[in-house]
């Protein structure tokens, strides 16, 4: 059976715990942004790289950094992605300011 976002979320948690010094708030989300942006990037590269096995691997980067991050801001990632998606089923579609 698959995990949930919030079993994900206590897994990494219990993870960065037990292996890392957690470092992540408020003050140094800058850092965590940075971070997710090199995972981000990483991904590219393997897209541009034509290997689509790494694209795979970093999108799971990106979650677990993201997740992560949220965990230790204190931010319920499922009950927030909840949320978001209610409000997105009733707003036209945008990207940023521009519609698409």
């Amino acid at each position: 059976m698959s995990k949930t976002i919030k079993e994900w979320s206590e897994e990494i948690k219990r993870l960065v715990l037990a292996k890392f010094d957690p470092w992540i708030s408020w003050e140094t989300l800058p850092k965590a942004c940075t971070y997710l942006h090199s995972e981000v990037s990483e991904m590219f590269e393997a897209w541009r790289d034509d290997d689509r096995e790494l694209v795979g691997e970093e999108l799971a980067d990106i979650a677990i950094r993201l997740f992560d991050t949220a965990n230790f801001l204190g931010y319920d990632l499922e009950a927030e992605i909840e949320k978001k998606m209610k409000y997105n089923w009733t707003r036209p579609p945008r990207h940023g300011k521009t519609n698409i």
